[in-house]
């Protein structure tokens, strides 16, 4: 158990020493965005994993825009909001996910454009034949987000992963 514990901390560790410079937008600097608007982002943000990890995929519709890409695993790319929503409900089949955000930035790029740059760590656990696995990762999601009919959604996210830890095979679905 002291081993387990030791490499999960390590990759922590390792996952969070790694940064990401983002200075502000022309557009920021001159523009100051408003408080109102990074906290709507942040609860754009903030629905995506109550959605997949309660498996309330509808949910998803407050997230993305519908016509939105997402590049979950840097192999493939969902498009579409009913891509995304297939992705992760055939992917989540017979897992326990948790998902964790973190340190978040957010850059206004326009009246209605911005990019947020978040930390996650994902934690995944088997059920049924895999009850004892558990797969976990750390990395980040760049989104692009637009305001639409006054909410902002993602338009486009990107995912990475920095490090992980456990048997990929418990999450091939989601490969």
């Amino acid at each position: 158990m002291r081993n387990l514990l030791t490499t999960v901390f390590t990759c922590i560790v390792l996952a969070t020493t790694q940064c990401f410079c983002l200075p502000p937008t022309e557009y920021a600097k001159a523009n100051n965005p408003s408080a109102q608007d990074i906290t709507a982002i942040q609860q754009t943000l903030g629905l995506f994993p109550i959605a997949v990890d309660t498996k309330q995929f509808n949910l998803l519709d407050a997230v993305f825009t519908p016509t939105a890409t997402g590049n979950f695993t840097g192999r493939s790319v969902s498009v579409g909001l009913p891509a995304i929503k297939s992705y992760f409900e055939k992917g989540l089949t017979g897992l326990v996910s948790q998902h964790n955000l973190a340190t978040l930035y957010v850059n206004m790029t326009g009246p209605d454009k911005a990019t947020a740059h978040n930390w996650v760590q994902d934690s995944y656990f088997g059920t049924g034949n895999a009850t004892e696995q558990i797969y976990m990762s750390w990395g980040y999601h760049q989104d692009d987000l637009v305001k639409s009919r006054g909410r902002w959604l993602i338009q486009k996210r990107v995912s990475g992963t920095s490090g992980d830890f456990g048997p990929k095979s418990l999450i091939s679905g989601l490969l």
